[in-house]
């Protein structure tokens, strides 16, 4: 069964977006966000993670239906994992592990959590639950 479905609007949608994410540069003309995308390493990664996803959704949609779906999505994870691990060596960071790590855990400092006492006398007042006034 063929897909016969016009791409066009798609392809529309993605350059209308790239360009809208790069609109700062429009000073330098009104293709400036275009020339950003090449000169910026940013998009550049991202060009180069939907290559890759390109190629990788359809393996794995092959994967599945010639295999057993609960046997792929645990091989898959596994085989992900593994290779992310082998190509840290790799990595240009001084420490990659700590770089990694240090990038996961940014943000993270979200306010402590509502105390489960919030009107008794030891703790003091939660932004988060404030006795009525």
């Amino acid at each position: 069964m063929k897909n016969n479905r016009p791409r066009l609007p798609g392809i529309v949608m993605i350059v209308t977006g790239s360009y809208v994410l790069n609109l700062s540069k429009v000073t330098s003309g009104f293709l400036g966000p275009f020339r950003a995308i090449a000169r910026e390493p940013g998009s550049k990664l991202m060009l180069l993670v939907s290559f890759i996803y390109a190629f990788t959704s359809v393996i794995g949609k092959l994967a599945v239906l010639h295999s057993n779906p609960y046997v792929f999505g645990s091989l898959y994870n596994i085989t992900l994992t593994a290779l992310m691990v082998a190509l840290i060596p790799f990595s240009r960071a001084a420490d990659p592990v700590k770089e990694i790590t240090k990038k996961a855990l940014r943000g993270l400092d979200a306010p402590e959590p509502p105390s489960p006492y919030p009107f008794s006398a030891t703790s003091s007042p939660s932004p988060w639950c404030r006795p009525p006034t």
